[in-house]
C-alpha cells in the first residue's frame, strides 16, 4: 500500500468551543428541567398515563 497516508477519517467529531459546549448543556438541563416540572402536576400525569395505557 504505498503511497497511502494515515489521515484521521472525517468523520470524527470537531472539538466545539467551550461557549458552545455550555450552551448545549443549558439547553438540555432546560429541558430535563421542564420535564421534571411537569410531574408535579397530578392532572398531567393521569393524562399522560391514560395516553399510555390506551396504547395496549
Amino acid at each position: 500500500m504505498a503511497g497511502m497516508t494515515s489521515a484521521a477519517p472525517s468523520s470524527l467529531p470537531l472539538a466545539l468551543p467551550w461557549w458552545q459546549r455550555a450552551l448545549i448543556w443549558a439547553c438540555v438541563l432546560a429541558l430535563l428541567l421542564g420535564v421534571f416540572a411537569l410531574y408535579t402536576l397530578p392532572d398531567f400525569m393521569v393524562t399522560l398515563a391514560g395516553y399510555i395505557w390506551a396504547c395496549f
